[in-house]
Formats: structure tokens, C-alpha cells, sequence
């Protein structure tokens, strides 16, 4: 029997391997493991990556210890592999690994730092079942290089203790990616040094959803700023790094620009006044792009952005612009003439290839929502643009046939600011998505060709948070409808079965309400 058929049919009927994501092989022996409470781990793996697993087993009572210095039971061994190959099975693939539990110890083998990383990540829920776990051979590898969340924090600010918490919770489901929803109409939470109003100004909201009282406090609990500073900035990247989670910033262009108006209205078609906005939705009043100080307020933006956040990607937003202002103001009108541009909705494509092509000249790839590809026919994007699909599928298949690179967030499947459920008595908006619907998520579409379908990195599940003034209500929103989508993201869509999901996450739950957190 075909290896993965095997796997399927044997974990199917096994109760011990309740894994989120489940794993792509698993053979399980005739005895068991018993750990002490102190695990002593030897090897190849780094001290960032032994900090971040002992911070996960430490909230179910066991403790790393490197080298021999551990109480009596089980070892850990981790080994950094030459080759490709380990016992037949193929590690070549990045975050691969090799996990096998012995009798007395455990052996974790990758070609990767972050591969050896899970390997421990799977050790560790298998050790939230107790200290005496089924032997076994774990081999997995994920399905697709990109594993995202998305969390807003422009309509609500949460705290750097809770995104701490996020990025536990995303390395805890192998997930690589934290995208960084940082400004948009109604806040803008990272600063500039170069314009200091964006957050003096900018990151201040007054609304029912972000209650802001007269002497600066939060709903009675004092803040003393609504923005990330740069030492919280460098704190989460480095924290997000030893969890093996890449962090990737968004700053908004052209559009979702209230809370950057109501600080300089000088870039506004209109001149003003703009105020940040206190609702959710989509306003006339975006930048003006027949200004080229624009593209210099820009520069410094992406300069500060690039020195702060160490991934190779910026995400540019560019969606949801509408094109009013720019019909009616001169110097736009002026730009489309000297551009000999069709139309306003062409001056958005000019706007974004010059954002984009800034971007590329700091070494960086541009990511857009999948608004960048509209009316690009006479001006195509960079080559380097990632298009992040999300209203759908089809701006995913356009941009894969395009030869885009292209993260996949349908609405349908990725939005977790949705209903879990559809009754009047559960939180979320304008829509439900439940859990056996995330599980239907695939990034690859039907419709792509097999060439097409190499361009899809993976996919991200996303948070907005109008309506979610509170990060509890975002745990709840989050799960445990994250972790199907991590297993979408990470398992071969031939090995998933909703079935054995529905019974492993049931116990899951368990698991993370070990680790503090709060589920559907």
C-alpha cells in the first residue's frame, strides 16, 4: 500500500497520534516512553529554539534541560542531518524532520534548525497527553512554504503580551508567517521618525470599539501610547524568531488612509480636515497621487519599516481605493495627463508601481492585496509583487497564470472575524464560517494548471478586528478555527480527513486551554 494511503488508514483507526497539524506519516511501535518532569536535550538544536519549546512544555509541568542534567526518564537528541535522506525518508524539503520515540529517548533529525524546531513542537503535544507516550516514527513535512496569520491591530491595539501570545500560539500549529496589519483608517501604529504626527495624531481612535476616555485610559485601564514603539517592534521580531515565525509589516497605499490624513492633511486630495475614523468601511478620502511629496513621505516610511522588520517582504495593502477624490482633483487629473493614463483606476496602477518598485530598490518583494492587479494591462506589476488573494479564489488563479507569486485568504475559508457559528449569540460579522468550512480550505484551486499551481506559496488565515475590542474576543474568534487552517496549510490535502480532525481537535482544546487560551 502506497505510503501516505498506509498512514491515512492506520492514523484514522489510532487514538494516540491526536496531532494539530496531523503529521504525514506515522508508525506507531508495541511499547512506550516515560519522561521525568526535567528533559534533558542534547544535540544540534539552538538555545533561541530550547527557550521557545521549554516555554510551551512549561505550562503542562515539564522543563528542558540541556545536556545530562535532567531527573531520571527519557532523553532528547536532536540532530542536524548531511544528507537528504534518513531512513528512506526525504528531508530535503524545508521544516522536514524525522521524529522517532524509543524506549528511553527520543531522536528529532532535519536538514533545518526550524525543521529540528518541529520536531520538538510535535514531541510537545504529544507530552500534553501525559509522561508516557506510544513509541513511534513521526516523518512530515509541510505541504506548502507559507503558513500565515493576519492580525489588525490598526482597528484595535492589543498589547506585545498578546501578540507574544499569537506567535506562541501560530509556531504552536507549525505556522511560519505573522503578517502585521500595522495602519489603516482607523489607527496607524508605527513610528516614523521622520513624521511624528502619523502616531501622535494617527494612532489615537475615539470610537465604541476602541474606547479612548478623556484621561487616556482604556475602558479604566491606563495606556500610555496606541502605537508599537520601536523597541516593542524589535522585541516581537526577536521573540517571533526564536518561535521560528517570520513577522511581515503592512503599511496601507493608496487607500485606508484616515488615520495618516488626520496627521498630515497635506497628502489628501482635499487638504482636509480628515479625522481617523471611527467605523469600519470604505472612505472616499485616500492619498493624493498627483503629489510627489507623497512618494518622499513614503520613502521615509519604508525606511523606518525596512531597518525595524528583518523579512524580505513588505506588504503594501492596495485594496478597497476608491477613486472619487482623485476624479475630482486637479494635480491627479494633471499626473493622468502627463502619464497619458486611461483612467483614475490606471493612476492607482502607476501609484502602485512606484510604491512597489521603491520597495524592490530597499531589497525587499512587495506583497498586495489582489486589488494590485487590476487595470495592469497597460501597466504590469513588477515581477517580483506577491498578490495575496482574498476575495475570492480567482485573483489567486489570475496572478499564479501571471507567473505571481501569490498567497491564497479567500474570504470564504480565511476570514476569522466571521461567525463560528450562525446564531445571533456569537461574536463576528458580516458573515459564518465554520469550522468544517476552514477544513475545506485548499490554496491550490481546481481551475490552476499544474505550472500555475507552483506559484502558490501557501496561505494565510486572517483577523480583522473591527468589533473585537478585546484580545480575549480574539482568541475566541481565532480558535479553533486557526487550527484547521493550520492543517490545510500544512498537511497534503490527500491525507486530510475531517473525520479524524473533528476527534483530534476535540482533545486539542484540551491542550490549549493548558496553554492559556480561550476557544469556540
Amino acid at each position: 500500500m502506497d505510503k501516505i494511503k498506509r498512514m491515512t488508514y492506520y492514523i484514522n483507526m489510532n487514538k494516540n497520534c491526536n496531532l494539530v497539524p496531523f503529521p504525514l506519516d506515522y508508525v506507531e511501535g508495541k511499547t512506550s516512553c516515560k519522561f521525568g518532569n526535567q528533559i534533558s536535550v542534547s544535540g544540534d538544536l539552538d538555545c533561541l529554539h530550547i527557550n521557545s519549546i521549554n516555554s510551551l512544555l512549561e505550562s503542562f509541568g515539564f522543563s528542558l534541560i540541556v545536556e545530562n542534567t535532567a531527573d531520571s526518564g527519557a532523553f532528547v537528541k536532536t540532530v542536524l542531518a548531511k544528507d537528504n535522506l534518513h531512513e528512506n525518508y526525504d528531508l530535503s524539503t524545508k521544516d522536514s524532520y524525522f521524529l522517532e520515540v524509543k524506549s528511553q529517548e527520543v531522536l528529532v533529525v532535519s536538514k533545518s534548525q526550524s525543521g529540528l524546531f518541529y520536531g520538538l513542537v510535535t514531541l510537545a503535544q504529544l507530552l500534553m497527553n501525559g509522561n508516557e507516550i506510544a513509541c513511534c516514527k513521526i516523518y512530515d513535512k509541510p505541504e506548502y512554504e507559507w503558513r500565515g496569520f493576519m492580525l489588525d491591530t490598526s482597528r484595535t491595539f492589543y498589547s506585545t503580551d498578546f501578540l507574544k501570545k499569537v506567535i506562541r500560539l501560530c509556531a504552536f500549529h507549525k505556522m511560519n508567517k505573522f503578517h502585521w496589519h500595522l495602519t489603516d483608517d482607523q489607527g496607524w501604529r508605527i513610528h516614523i521618525d521622520d513624521y511624528p504626527l502619523l502616531t501622535q495624531i494617527g494612532s489615537v481612535r475615539r470610537a465604541n470599539t476602541n474606547p479612548i476616555g478623556n484621561v487616556g485610559d482604556y475602558d479604566g485601564v491606563k495606556f500610555p501610547k496606541y502605537y508599537y514603539s520601536d523597541q516593542d517592534i524589535t522585541e516581537i521580531v526577536e521573540y517571533a524568531k526564536a518561535f521560528n515565525v517570520e513577522i511581515i509589516p503592512e503599511v496601507e497605499f493608496p487607500g485606508h488612509s484616515s488615520a495618516l490624513l488626520a496627521a498630515y492633511p497635506e497628502y489628501g486630495c482635499t487638504k482636509g480636515p480628515y479625522a481617523v475614523e471611527t467605523r469600519w468601511g470604505i472612505f472616499d478620502d485616500v492619498l493624493c497621487l498627483g503629489n510627489d511629496k507623497v512618494f518622499d513621505l513614503y520613502n521615509s516610511i519604508l525606511t523606518k519599516v525596512t531597518k525595524l522588520f528583518p523579512s524580505e517582504y513588505i506588504h503594501i495593502g492596495g485594496d478597497e481605493c476608491p477613486t472619487k477624490r482623485w476624479n475630482e482633483c486637479p494635480a491627479c487629473q494633471k499626473r493622468i495627463a502627463e502619464m497619458k493614463l486611461k483612467n483614475e483606476s490606471e493612476l492607482q496602477s502607476w501609484g502602485t508601481k512606484k510604491i512597489t518598485d521603491l520597495i524592490v530598490s530597499f531589497g525587499k518583494k512587495p506583497i498586495g492585496w489582489d486589488e494590485v492587479l487590476d487595470n495592469t494591462e497597460s501597466i504590469p506589476l513588477n515581477e517580483s509583487v506577491v498578490v495575496q488573494s482574498w476575495r475570492g479564489i480567482e485573483g489567486g488563479e489570475r496572478a499564479s497564470a501571471l507567473n505571481h507569486k501569490v498567497i491564497m485568504s479567500p474570504g470564504q475559508f480565511c476570514y476569522l472575524d466571521h461567525k463560528p457559528l450562525p446564531t445571533p449569540e456569537e461574536p463576528g460579522r458580516l458573515a459564518v464560517l465554520t469550522l468544517d468550512e476552514t477544513y475545506n480550505f485548499n490554496p491550490v484551486t481546481k481551475n490552476m494548471s499544474e505550472k500555475s499551481s507552483k506559484f502558490v506559496m501557501g496561505g494565510e488565515a486572517t483577523l480583522f478586528t473591527e468589533e473585537v475590542p478585546y484580545s480575549r474576543y480574539a482568541e475566541y474568534l481565532m480558535l479553533p478555527r486557526l487550527c484547521s487552517l493550520a492543517e490545510c496549510l500544512w498537511l497534503n490535502p490527500d491525507c486530510k480527513n475531517w473525520e479524524r480532525f473533528k476527534l483530534n481537535v476535540t482533545e486539542h482544546k484540551v491542550k490549549l486551554e493548558k496553554l492559556g487560551f480561550i476557544h469556540s
